[in-house]
């Protein structure tokens, strides 16, 4: 099964995109097109299919069918991003990095040594590859966590996501991975690459900048979020 979300609204295909058919138990959650009420990410595994916009989060057991609407924490003003493997769901915050053990039903603070961050923006994003969850803070440096988010570790330093074409510090707003390489999408729209299995010092590759080719072929997708 695939479910998307696309200006407000979510569909489901269980044909593998051949056709789609609206959920209409999301429609009165109070998800919106646009703002802090829209979709910003998904993730699923095996139990649930999980999304998040702002401040809400969002939990279906049925393959999409039906949602309900949690809150994670009332202290985060904004989520960024969600990921999730199959024993943990994990949200990159302003307030850092939150865990669930029971695929959203309660969240716990999970920031160990990334608490005391001198930055403002905190995380921005996050990926879970089997036991090994990597988050960003600011979209520069990078954190590894090998115990499911207990501990963590520094990576990268933000040089590795120097632009020599703009001559500036690049921040990495998406984290996704293929199985076989992880592509990290920055504000700018410059894509890089690091491959699997990961070097724990996480150097990514430059893969292109931000030109006409790029924005034609690799700007966000309008659909919100597809999983």
């Amino acid at each position: 099964t695939l479910t998307a979300f696309l200006n407000g609204t979510a569909f489901r295909s269980d044909d593998y995109g051949r056709s789609w058919q609206e959920i209409p138990s999301i429609k009165n959650l109070g998800i919106s097109k646009s703002g802090k009420n829209a979709i910003k990410s998904v993730a699923s595994n095996k139990a649930a299919i999980l999304a998040v916009t702002e401040q809400e989060f969002f939990r279906s057991l049925d393959g999409g069918i039906t949602w309900s609407k949690h809150t994670i924490s009332l202290n985060i003003r904004s989520i960024r991003n969600i990921t999730a493997n199959e024993k943990v769901a994990y949200v990159a915050t302003d307030r850092g990095v939150f865990r669930s053990l029971d695929n959203g039903v309660t969240w716990q603070e999970s920031n160990g040594e990334l608490a005391g961050q001198d930055n403002k923006d905190f995380t921005t994003s996050i990926l879970a590859i089997d036991n090994i969850i990597i988050t960003m803070i600011d979209g520069n440096d990078t954190f590894f966590s090998l115990n499911f988010g207990k501990n963590w570790r520094r990576g990268a330093s933000i040089y590795s996501f120097y632009s020599s074409q703009s001559t500036t510090i690049e921040s990495i707003k998406t984290l996704v991975t293929n199985n076989s390489s992880i592509i990290g999408l920055t504000k700018e729209n410059t894509l890089y690459r690091t491959d699997i299995p990961i070097d724990l010092g996480i150097d990514f590759q430059y893969l292109f900048t931000n030109n006409e080719e790029s924005r034609a072929n690799f700007a966000p997708n309008p659909t919100q979020g597809i999983i």
